[in-house]
């Protein structure tokens, strides 16, 4: 499954010309720890609650934070995992997906990953995983079998 088939539009992007009392009122609406912002539509960065809530003055702009922008983001054409990496290493809960130009699609939320993780791996399906520990010598479908 790609990138692209999991985007949600709904959660909303941040533009320079914002204000910080705006961001943080979108993150607690969404329930979201970060926000893409972008100029146009052309992504610039991730902008985490953290970065937002030390802010000086809530009526600042967006644009005067740019030295926090995370430039985390994973392209519309790859694999899920990708996001799921992406994901894990700048430690948000929303991954941005860009197409080919470098404009923001939409995101993928972590909890949409979970579930697609679930369902990649079979979890919601009748049976069960079993892992086997064998040393190297009795690794044989034989010995399996049994």
């Amino acid at each position: 499954m790609l990138t692209i088939d999991l985007i949600n539009n709904n959660i909303p992007r941040l533009q320079l010309q914002d204000t910080v009392a705006k961001a943080i009122q979108l993150l607690a609406d969404f329930k979201v720890t970060h926000l893409p912002v972008v100029s146009e539509d052309t992504y610039l960065g991730l902008l985490s609650e953290e970065d937002l809530l030390d802010a000086e003055d809530d009526k600042l702009t967006i644009e005067v934070l740019q030295k926090y922008f995370i430039p985390a983001s994973v392209k519309d054409n790859v694999h899920f995992l990708n996001a799921v990496n992406a994901s894990i290493q700048a430690d948000t809960n929303i991954v941005p997906v860009l197409n080919e130009e470098g404009e923001l699609s939409g995101v993928i939320s972590t909890s949409d990953l979970l579930k697609t993780m679930g369902n990649f791996a079979g979890a919601n399906e009748i049976g069960g995983i079993i892992v086997l520990e064998m040393e190297r010598s009795q690794f044989a479908i034989s010995e399996i079998s049994r």
